[in-house]
């Protein structure tokens, strides 16, 4: 850029983000697994600590972080801001997330949608172990048509990636309370239901 002297000048402008971060925790019994097995560590430990950790780096980034605790509905809410003590508190909230016995995602999200005004980025963290997939999703395109970013990190904790040894298996639902008999094929990859 010439000034008026004739001279070169070069401009350094710093560009300013204005990130508006919203973090869904789901808070259902299932995120529960794990808290009895060797590792003792529940897939809602590893939620809760990256919902504490993801919110310092966005409060550092001078972003604004905001909270929503889904269980069978909206249990809570904090809209974003970027204030120490705003952090701080959202920081509490997760740390005394309890879990409740059911889940529906889609209908917390629904009520959560007209509460966001600001576009900006959803992030939903969930073992998504749920009986209708299609009306979360649905409920997670409302916020794609308003432009949102929509992140969804699904939990799955290392005892549920490999069936234990053996060839018969009871499986114990932790939200409905329903058990399933299994057992395992000679040969097979697969495991059937008992009848």
């Amino acid at each position: 850029m010439l000034a008026r002297t004739g001279k070169a000048f070069i401009r350094i402008h710093q560009d300013e983000t204005n990130l508006s971060c919203t973090v869904i925790i789901d808070a259902s019994n299932s995120m529960r697994f794990g808290a009895e097995s060797d590792r003792k560590q529940s897939k809602l430990d590893y939620a809760q600590y990256l919902a504490t950790a993801l919110s310092q780096i966005i409060f550092r980034q001078q972003d604004q972080v905001g909270l929503a605790i889904i269980s069978d509905a909206l249990d809570e809410t904090l809209p974003p801001g970027g204030t120490s003590s705003h952090v701080a508190r959202l920081q509490r909230v997760v740390e005394a997330i309890h879990t409740k016995p059911e889940t529906n995602l889609a209908a917390g999200m629904r009520t959560l949608f007209p509460r966001l005004t600001r576009r900006g980025v959803l992030l939903v963290i969930s073992d998504f172990l749920i009986d209708d997939l299609d009306s979360t999703f649905a409920s997670l395109r409302c916020f794609r048509s308003r432009n949102f970013e929509v992140i969804a990190l699904h939990l799955v904790h290392p005892d549920e990636e490999r069936l234990p040894s053996g060839v018969a298996f009871r499986f114990e639902g932790m939200e409905q309370r329903r058990a399933m008999r299994l057992f395992a094929c000679r040969g097979a990859s697969s495991v059937r239901e008992a009848v």
